[in-house]
């Protein structure tokens, strides 16, 4: 059973009261030394000749009357530039609560100083979590897209496969339909729950020295089939460098965008692909000269999800780039991209040479 307080005690109480009593405190400090000069130090205050003494009851009415008149304005000042402020974040505060992103404390008539800038950063903390809501919302309306369709395809298929008169030809089709459905949909989980890992800091870096050349040549070769398909010249140059990183995350790296090099290139066109060291970073280039990316676009492709395709026909589900990147900078490391439409893009990855061992 909750307790009934005697009194409201609400914020704007407590605070004038505290102020009241510390203005009190003061006042009586005053007096009391305005006694002690009195009775103690013998103090005479001579009036001038011509004129009445003034008493010293009357001196101590005129200081308590000042002081309460100055008490009260400085309560009444503080109450306003305080107490109103906060009184406001208690309210908004709540509607945050609610889950209403929408409010903001106006500090134009707040003073520069620790309370302004402690309204300042609520506001900036509600615009970030209204920020983190709408990627929430486009996040779950995405993954329910990209899972849609597989499923859609999958479900299809498996009740044509029920047909007892379809032929061996249908049959091996329908069954390859699914299997590439299912291929994707496995992708896509795996994806979703490397970037959930990575978010949560629950990867830890297991670093080793190898040949960062071999390992890209590594991953160009498992794309030969594709190059090929399209008769894409490749113009590799890769000086030999020995780095210590963790060599599994950052092939995800190399993998996607290789990948995504060959599926926006034209066919017959040609990728370049460098890798230099330079100040004891690795700096990894690959350029293709495909559709390219437009400049409204390159700020939004490492969002989750987001594809310059919206028409969704490419490959791809629009987490390789933010997976890639979010081991780029796990690796304490950067990614910058360089594209103009129709002319192709490029992308360079800039990482230490040796990664310290302590980052989880």
């Amino acid at each position: 059973m909750k307790r009934k307080n005697r009194f409201n005690k609400t914020m704007t109480f407590q605070f004038t009261m505290a102020a009241f009593v510390a203005l009190m405190i003061a006042f009586v400090l005053l007096v009391g030394a305005f006694l002690i000069y009195i009775n103690v130090l013998d103090w005479n205050i001579e009036a001038p000749e011509g004129t009445r003494p003034i008493s010293p009851i009357r001196t101590l009415v005129f200081t308590v009357l000042i002081s309460f008149i100055v008490g009260t304005a400085i309560t009444v000042y503080l109450s306003k530039i305080v107490i109103r402020p906060l009184s406001e974040l208690k309210t908004l505060t709540a509607e945050v609560a609610r889950g209403n992103f929408e409010v903001k404390i106006k500090t134009d008539d707040i003073p520069k100083n620790e309370f302004g800038e402690f309204f300042e950063d609520f506001n900036t903390m509600v615009t970030e979590l209204k920020k983190n809501e709408m990627l929430k919302s486009d996040f779950i309306s995405n993954v329910s897209h990209e899972f849609k369709t597989p499923l859609s395809i999958i479900q299809g298929y498996a009740t044509l496969l029920q047909d007892e008169n379809i032929n061996e030809e249908d049959r091996i089709k329908y069954s390859q339909t699914i299997f590439e459905a299912t291929e994707k949909l496995t992708i896509l989980v795996n994806d979703i729950l490397k970037i959930s890992k990575i978010d949560n800091r629950k990867v830890t870096i297991e670093t080793s020295t190898y040949q960062l050349d071999e390992q890209i040549r590594e991953c160009i070769l498992s794309f030969e089939e594709l190059w090929s398909n399209k008769d894409i010249d490749l113009n590799i140059e890769m000086e030999e460098i020995t780095i210590n990183a963790d060599k599994n995350l950052l092939s995800n790296v190399w993998n996607n965008l290789i990948n995504n090099a060959i599926k926006f290139s034209n066919t017959g066109g040609k990728i370049d692909i460098n890798l230099a060291l330079k100040d004891e970073n690795v700096i990894f280039s690959i350029k293709d000269y495909g559709c390219g990316i437009k400049q409204e676009d390159i700020s939004y492709i490492f969002d989750k999800f987001y594809q310059a395709d919206k028409s969704h026909a490419s490959k791809g589900n629009g987490l390789g780039l933010p997976l890639a990147k979010k081991i780029i900078e796990l690796s304490n490391g950067s990614i910058e991209v360089k594209s103009t439409i129709n002319e192709g893009s490029e992308f360079i990855v800039t990482i230490p040479q040796k990664l310290n061992k302590n980052l989880t």
